[in-house]
């Protein structure tokens, strides 16, 4: 999922050419599309509880 965040925020193909610049989001908007977003497509709640928090590894 890192990958494709990275892709939405940078639009550069694997060639290193750039891809729609106009088309960019921010990193805020590409965590969201594949956390709050992706859940509300599914009909589902983000879970709130500390223990249920998603640890991001970099």
């Amino acid at each position: 999922m890192r990958n494709v965040a990275w892709s939405a925020v940078n639009r550069v193909t694997t060639s290193a050419k750039e891809l729609g610049p106009e088309e960019r989001i921010t990193p805020f908007e590409a965590m969201r599309a594949i956390t709050a977003d992706a859940a509300w497509q599914n009909f589902r709640k983000l879970a709130r509880a500390p223990w249920k928090q998603a640890s991001w590894q970099t």
